[in-house]
């Protein structure tokens, strides 16, 4: 079952956390993503996954991901870590709900095992960014390819 006080309302501390937190993400990934590689997106990708399991598992709230990607998304905005442009806070609000439902579903089969469960939901929702970046930006033909080789 899951808690009951992982439903509960975000505490100023919790949005002091996730305010540090992505301040924090922001800048590093926007030192790795300089180059502006393939590679460099995969690392960054690395980086936002581990970020978002310590999110979790730090604000131990339903939505803590979400609230975590719209305030990195929102700051980073002008900064070209993972997409850029106005797409990023559409986008990454929407990895941060597929985090959510993946991680509350899992908590509800796997009850005893939340480090599955986290890494599962973190490393499904990232391999989502590219797919919906496929959907939501203009620049869809070009991303193809690399999506496709990212999979593999």
């Amino acid at each position: 079952m899951i808690q009951l006080e992982s439903f509960t309302r975000f505490r100023k501390i919790d949005f002091i956390a996730a305010l540090i937190l992505a301040i924090l993400w922001a800048f590093i990934t926007a030192i790795i993503n300089l180059p502006n590689t393939q590679l460099t997106f995969m690392v960054s990708l690395f980086i936002t996954t581990m970020f978002i399991s310590f999110t979790a598992l730090l604000i131990r709230r339903v939505g803590a991901v979400i609230l975590f990607y719209l305030i990195g998304s929102v700051i980073t905005i002008s900064f070209n870590n993972l997409i850029q442009g106005y797409y990023k806070i559409l986008i990454l609000v929407m990895a941060g709900i597929i985090f959510e439902l993946l991680f509350v579903l899992c908590k509800k089969i796997y009850r005893y095992n939340i480090p599955f469960n986290l890494v599962l939901a973190a490393a499904l929702s990232n391999a989502s960014i590219p797919w919906i970046m496929l959907l939501f930006t203009e620049y869809s033909q070009e991303l193809l390819t690399p999506t496709i080789n990212l999979r593999l």
